[in-house]
Formats: structure tokens, C-alpha cells, sequence
């Protein structure tokens, strides 16, 4: 499955029509990564064998795993690319709601910027 991820992900940052976009990567099911972490390390994952941190830490991990989807994402030529990560429980909507907000936040900021109309 992370592979089918990970794949996925990088053809869709690689697309030209969301080349210059912003690209927020949701992280779902925390509740059960937080439990799976304890008994299976990520490096038995083959697209994380590599991985020599803490294997049950789970900011560490998360940040790894972070690490290589964004590396799949290539950076427009003379522009830099704004990625966003947000982990999450789908189940609780409220935080769920929360995330959205913030994320459409940020989307309507950078455009701002982009366009002028507000400086950084």
C-alpha cells in the first residue's frame, strides 16, 4: 500500500497543471500508525528499510515518512514549492473541520502573496 502511495503521489506532484500549486499531503488513521509503530517497525516497510531513527518514536518516524513523499514532489524550475503535511483521524470531525480551515487558510495566504496583493 505505501508504495501504491508513494507512486501515486509522485505522478500527481509531477503533473504540469499542479506544478506551481501548493500540495498538502493528509495523513489519515493516526490513531492506528500510533498503535502499529509499537509492534511493527516502519523499516520492515521496503520504501523505508533505510530508516535508522527511533522506531518508536513517533514524530520521528512521521517526520520521515513525510520526508519521502515530499522528496517525490519536484520543484517547479525558478520557484519554490510550499508543502503542507497534516496528520489526522478522520473519525474526529471537529479536528477534521479544524485542519480544513487552516489549510484553506494558508492556500488563500499564498495565493495572496503570489498575486501581490499581500507581502510576506
Amino acid at each position: 500500500k505505501m508504495s501504491d502511495a508513494l507512486l501515486l503521489f509522485e505522478q500527481i506532484a509531477s503533473m504540469k497543471a499542479v506544478e506551481r500549486k501548493p500540495i498538502v499531503l493528509f495523513l489519515n488513521k493516526m490513531d492506528l500508525f500510533t498503535e502499529k509503530i509499537k509492534e511493527v517497525p516502519i523499516n520492515r516497510c521496503e520504501e523505508f528499510a533505510e530508516y535508522e531513527g527511533d522506531l518508536h518514536d513517533e514524530e520521528e518516524n512521521l517526520e520521515y515518512i513525510t520526508g519521502a513523499f515530499f522528496s517525490r514532489a519536484p520543484a517547479p524550475k525558478n520557484a519554490r514549492r510550499i508543502l503542507m503535511h497534516h496528520c489526522l483521524c478522520a473519525l474526529d470531525t471537529e479536528a477534521v473541520s479544524k485542519i480544513f480551515e487552516s489549510v484553506l487558510s494558508s492556500i488563500v495566504q499564498t495565493s495572496l502573496e503570489r498575486g501581490g496583493l499581500l507581502r510576506t
